[in-house]
């Protein structure tokens, strides 16, 4: 797939059903697009330029409908992908620098940061907030430093969402 670096407003941003987006980083980011698409939900994101992850360029996060950030380094992505949801949603140890940044990113932008919700917890917030017009951003630990965290976000996300998708496509 030929990638460009996307010029105008993100495709998810008209805010017409429920969307999941991440920095496409492996680890949380990449389990939260692999498990909402596979219950039909709408995915995207801000990746950094080159498609870049700690393990190098994944181009296939074309597929989930991210699109090339500007900048190469993380901190910019993740400050857009705060900017354009509605709430972000932390899996993982909380003493990175990744979660700094996410944290720092959500007080700048002032949007709710959720840290290692239940299910129970995720599912409250999402049919409290109009589910066909929200914007999940999911972030946390990258699979490098954490590798239970695919199945920690794979199984929170299924169990919160999975009555969400197919009512509001």
């Amino acid at each position: 797939m030929s990638a460009k670096i996307h010029a105008g407003p993100a495709p998810w941003l008209d805010r017409s059903r429920l969307t999941v987006i991440s920095g496409g980083q492996t680890g949380a980011d990449r389990a939260a697009l692999e498990a909402a698409r596979a219950m039909g939900i709408r995915t995207g994101g801000w990746v950094p330029a080159g498609w870049r992850t700690e393990v190098g360029k994944d181009p296939s996060l074309a597929e989930f409908g991210c699109i090339l950030h500007d900048d190469w380094r993380y901190p910019p992505r993740t400050y857009a992908n705060v900017r354009d949801s509605c709430v972000t949603v932390w899996f993982g140890r909380n003493n990175t620098r990744g979660y700094g940044c996410t944290k720092n990113a959500c007080r700048g932008v002032g949007r709710l940061l959720m840290t290692n919700p239940s299910a129970a917890d995720l599912k409250a917030y999402v049919w409290t907030h109009d589910p066909n017009r929200l914007i999940v951003n999911v972030a946390g630990n990258r699979l490098s430093t954490n590798t239970r965290i695919v199945d920690i976000v794979t199984v929170t996300l299924t169990q919160a969402l999975r009555g969400i998708a197919g009512g509001v496509q």
